[in-house]
């Protein structure tokens, strides 16, 4: 198979990469969220301030990542590619040298987020854990569906170029609901 490349080559940075990034970051959010809603009972004040301000951190980064999504989608909206507009390993997406440098600084932030992310998540769980005000409780709707989409999205073979971006942002968006009610049912 012959590989068509872009007459005045762009840079590819394998945008696979990324979007795994932004996976793993709704993972981390939904997990979390997850935790924080089947565990919830009522309990003292301090504890639900403790537990309420790490929901807060979680819906701030997820809302970051939705606005580096955005940005993400525009840049690869102008990619050239090799094959196809499918998002897959292998698969050039060319982007300009000035939206390269633009796709530098966001997966950076991207990844710093998955980071803190995953601190969050985890402290999360930890103060939930140590409290005994916390019992098992039922998934929400919007847990689930971000469960299931999550899921789909990870089971993907190849993701066409615009669907990617778009299931990312409808993930990132349940993801967002799912915080919001856990934390009004504190």
């Amino acid at each position: 198979m012959s590989t068509t490349l872009p007459a005045e080559r762009g840079i590819d940075p394998e945008p696979i990469s990324i979007i795994a990034a932004l996976l793993a970051a709704a993972s981390l959010s939904v997990a979390a969220a997850n935790y924080a809603k089947t565990h919830l009972k009522p309990a003292p004040s301090q504890v639900r301030s403790e537990i309420l301000k790490l929901l807060i951190g979680l819906e701030d980064e997820v809302r970051h990542l939705r606005d580096h999504l955005s940005t993400l989608r525009d840049l690869f909206s102008k990619a050239e590619y090799t094959h196809s507009r499918a998002i897959r390993v292998g698969n050039g997406a060319y982007l300009a040298p000035a939206s390269f440098l633009r796709y530098e600084e966001v997966s950076d932030d991207v990844f710093r987020r998955l980071r803190d992310l995953n601190r969050i998540a985890l402290q999360l769980e930890r103060r939930i854990d140590r409290s005994t005000q916390f019992e098992a409780g039922a998934t929400t709707s919007y847990l689930g569906d971000a469960y299931a989409k999550l899921e789909r999205l990870i089971d993907a073979r190849r993701l066409a170029e615009i669907d990617a971006w778009q299931e990312l942002d409808e993930l990132l968006q349940l993801v967002e609901k799912a915080v919001a009610e856990v934390r009004q049912q504190l």
